[in-house]
């Protein structure tokens, strides 16, 4: 079983790449909604939440875990590897294949504070400066309003994304695994052709990777969702968008914080 998780239900946009190209395997997630979004919270904080739920996954008989978050990537995985004994799959914004096919030499990336903030991503950077410009979008608040459908999700997708028009790059790192629901709606606000990089897909066929070197067999094919907020509205907001209809007919469970202790 491979387990993944986030802060909410941008790691869905992981978990329904897996489900959908990898229909045998059995998947357990779970939202950490009730800290959400990780991108604004303090690092220790975020640090103690991933080590607390990967634990919990482990205990659940998860053999590979995807940390289907960039700045708890950015934050914490490092750490997790070094105290669990089983891949542990990031993410990180895909700006290795914007940078490669760029044609301008200029690319942004869309991220939150934390992410923009950590040392990872300033090493990620480092690997192309200065052969390629990389404009940098905080885009505060954004996964949250994300995250709950909120009214002022189109002034801040505008509010984040005409400044790359008026710096003319032609690729888009989504750089939360939030943002991917809401491609169309950036694609609107810039007004023109630019082309958006998305690692959704790359994260899910390593995961898998990474399992198929365990050499384990895979038995029924089940897939379940955990949130430490309501399940209900969990189930809800996950109807709201497109791309993750294909989990509409997953289970979605609470899970108490005290089964969440390391």
């Amino acid at each position: 079983m491979i387990g993944v998780f986030d802060s909410g239900l941008g790691g869905l946009t992981v978990l329904t790449q897996l489900k959908i190209h990898y229909p045998k395997l059995s998947l357990l997630y779970v939202a950490d909604q009730h800290y959400s979004p990780y991108g604004n919270k303090p690092a220790e904080l975020i640090v103690q939440r991933c080590r607390s739920i990967t634990q919990w996954l482990v205990d659940q008989g998860c053999s590979v875990i995807v940390v289907a978050c960039n700045t708890a990537t950015a934050l914490a995985i490092e750490l997790l590897r070094e105290e669990f004994d089983l891949p542990i799959v990031g993410v990180e914004p895909g700006v290795k294949p914007a940078a490669l096919s760029s044609q301008c030499k200029k690319i942004a990336v869309l991220a939150t504070e934390n992410t923009v903030s950590s040392q990872r991503y300033s090493e990620l950077l480092s690997r192309f400066l200065p052969s390629v410009t990389v404009v940098s979008q905080r885009c505060v608040g954004l996964a949250d309003a994300i995250e709950h459908s909120s009214e002022q999700l189109p002034r801040l997708i505008k509010k984040y994304c005409q400044p790359l028009v008026a710096e003319g790059v032609d690729h888009i790192v989504l750089g939360c695994t939030h943002y991917p629901l809401i491609t169309d709606q950036i694609l609107t606000a810039l007004g023109k052709p630019v082309a958006i990089v998305d690692t959704g897909r790359a994260v899910a066929n390593y995961a898998f990777h990474c399992y198929q070197q365990l050499g384990i067999q895979p038995r029924i094919a089940e897939t379940a969702i955990y949130t430490t907020s309501a399940a209900e509205q969990c189930k809800a907001m996950l109807l709201n968008y497109e791309l993750l209809q294909p989990l509409r007919n997953v289970p979605v469970y609470a899970l108490a914080h005290s089964e969440l202790t390391c």
